[in-house]
């Protein structure tokens, strides 16, 4: 909250805080000793809270009891590389009973269970290899058949317990989008170019499915570039605060600026988002643009306010498209339908327009 002089936004709780690698909710005790402690008080200071998932694969050799194993529906297949760790079979006809039990002690707020808000879905890639496995009950489905109902009954489970859960998950099929809430672009592995790759397709797939931007993988300076667009066609999500990925640390007032940029998300209308080409994008209303991003420099939303919401990574003399609109702010002017002023970088300018 200090860091980014923001305290309106969802905590999203990565991989390390259970016991690695099992689907259940519960967490390392050495590490946390009061887990539902932590969710609670997050709780009391405003803020939702996300937990990282591996649904697919469960560690039988751990301390502590093993639902997939309780339920008999671990696949007897390890993942290659994790020693103990199996794929577990979501052919089974037990495979109900165990969401219903898994997403009860994720998401309940009884004693015992974590109160949680949603789940972000990781190692997807990890079902069970239609040409090798031996299901239980193959006429339940193979393949992309077996995710989609492992997510279709953590779907239903999770939403009996809570409503308004959240479901973040790679799946960018549009078969997929009545059962998961979001699509998360997944770790960046190599080029900057790649989170705005995936998340054009995303937006062409799925474009009624919101997107997570992901910030996993994020090095120093991708940062601003990447968070201007993802601001507009994403829920942005930023994983480093001390240091980003190269163990880089991003001077106070540089993050400061971009916890007001994370901010401008909530001021956008909702639209579909249309690439235009790396760091350009616009937020549509059918012909009515909502917002624009320049450049991988600058951003304008227009608000449901009749305001609209200026950022930029610049500072000096600024000419940008103002999609129609007009201003009477004394700081602006518009000429030939192009927003000109002088902006300093890092600052939000709230422009009044008509």
């Amino acid at each position: 909250e200090k860091k980014l002089g923001n305290t309106e936004f969802t905590v999203l709780v990565d991989a390390l805080w259970q016991y690695r690698y099992i689907p259940e909710g519960v967490p390392d005790a050495t590490r946390f000793p009061d887990f539902r402690g932590f969710i609670d008080y997050c709780h009391s200071r405003g803020h939702k809270v996300i937990l990282w998932s591996a649904p697919l694969i469960c560690n039988d050799n751990l301390p502590v009891d093993c639902l997939a194993k309780k339920y008999g529906m671990l696949s007897g297949e390890e993942l290659e590389g994790f020693p103990h760790t199996q794929k577990i079979d979501f052919t089974s006809e037990n495979a109900p009973a165990y969401m219903a039990e898994l997403c009860e002690t994720y998401f309940s707020d009884q004693e015992g269970c974590l109160n949680a808000d949603g789940l972000k879905l990781d190692f997807l890639a990890a079902l069970q290899n239609p040409e090798t496995a031996t299901y239980r009950h193959p006429e339940n489905g193979l393949g992309v058949k077996e995710m989609y109902r492992m997510q279709k009954l953590l779907h239903d489970a999770a939403v009996k317990v809570k409503p308004d859960v959240l479901l973040d998950a790679s799946t960018c099929d549009p078969r997929f989008e009545d059962i998961v809430s979001m699509n998360r672009l997944h770790d960046i592995q190599k080029v900057p170019e790649e989170r705005e790759m995936r998340a054009m397709v995303s937006s062409l797939a799925c474009p009624d499915l919101p997107i997570d931007s992901d910030g996993a993988i994020m090095i120093s300076p991708w940062v601003k570039s990447a968070y201007i667009s993802a601001v507009l066609y994403a829920t942005p999500s930023l994983y480093y605060i001390k240091e980003f990925h190269d163990s880089v640390t991003l001077p106070d007032e540089d993050m400061l600026a971009l916890g007001r940029l994370l901010k401008l998300s909530e001021k956008k209308q909702q639209g579909e988002a249309v690439f235009i080409s790396q760091g350009n994008w616009c937020l549509m209303d059918g012909e009515t643009v909502l917002g624009a991003s320049f450049n991988g420099e600058t951003v304008l939303i227009f608000g449901a306010d009749n305001c609209a919401y200026l950022f930029s990574w610049n500072s000096g003399d600024m000419a940008i498209p103002f999609f129609g609109r007009k201003t009477d702010d004394p700081a602006f002017a518009v000429e030939q339908d192009m927003l000109i002023g002088t902006v300093e970088a890092g600052r939000v300018y709230k422009i009044t327009v008509y």
